[in-house]
């Protein structure tokens, strides 16, 4: 089940709360859309995500495109944002935090109704994506005109932030906390 609740573990490994998550995707833009694909495989794609009012945008080429013919109007997909520890065999304690943001997609370039929040959404990949050029008027017609744009309306979203030991032995606080554990019957 999507929304299954994120089982701590004895180093500390947690749920994050609402804040953390929203402030967390404030900063990461790369991820892995989740979504079925030909003949009912899942499949999976990395690349960039704009986030603008809550949503998330993303795009294809609009002919060679190979997520196109697999994503169709309400699909259910899932991106994945990770941040990898820097420290893992350098610390005792390394972490590192994940998102999973499930939620429905659509193609809005298409949609003359859309046609503003596409051109905005597309923009602001440009700019969370690290291209910031792209959105300058002089390319960004030109880029546009190329581009199938996506929305994924969030429905659910969670975080975790993992805690583990990439060293071998174990500290002073965990010897002591083995000892005071009941032993298994």
């Amino acid at each position: 089940m999507y929304n299954a609740p994120i089982t701590p573990s004895r180093f500390g490994s947690r749920a994050m709360t609402e804040e953390e998550v929203q402030e967390f995707l404030k900063h990461i833009r790369y991820g892995t859309l989740s979504y079925i694909g030909d003949e009912g495989w899942p499949d999976s794609r990395v690349f960039n995500f704009g986030l603008l009012n809550g949503n998330f945008y993303f795009h294809s080429h609009k002919v060679r495109g190979e997520k196109l013919p697999f994503i169709s109007g309400g699909q259910k997909a899932c991106i994945s944002f990770y941040e990898p520890s820097p420290d893992v065999g350098l610390m005792r304690y390394c972490q590192h935090r994940s998102v999973l943001v499930y939620g429905t997609v659509e193609r809005i370039d298409n949609q003359p109704a859309c046609h503003e929040e596409a051109m905005d959404g597309l923009r602001q990949m440009c700019f969370d994506g690290g291209t910031p050029f792209k959105a300058s008027p002089e390319k960004f017609e030109i880029f546009s005109k190329t581009c199938s744009i996506f929305r994924l309306t969030p429905v659910y979203s969670v975080g975790k932030l993992t805690i583990f030991t990439s060293l071998p032995e174990m500290s002073y606080l965990e010897q002591q906390h083995y000892k005071l554990m009941p032993k298994p019957e």
